[in-house]
């Protein structure tokens, strides 16, 4: 499988988001909130940018 390095990231009308945008992303990056704020949905929103096809 080969490595995929994202620099930004933008989820419009997914889940709870109507519009997000995440710049300046790097090798690695925590996602970090209270409880119900959509870090699991951001996640989602990632696997599905990944999946093949």
């Amino acid at each position: 499988m080969a490595a995929l390095l994202l620099d930004s990231l933008e989820v419009q009308r997914f889940r709870a988001f109507r519009h997000v945008q995440i710049s300046h992303l790097g090798r690695v990056n925590l996602v970090v909130g209270n409880n119900k704020v959509g870090k699991t949905s951001l996640l989602e929103a990632l696997l599905v940018v990944c999946q093949p096809g």
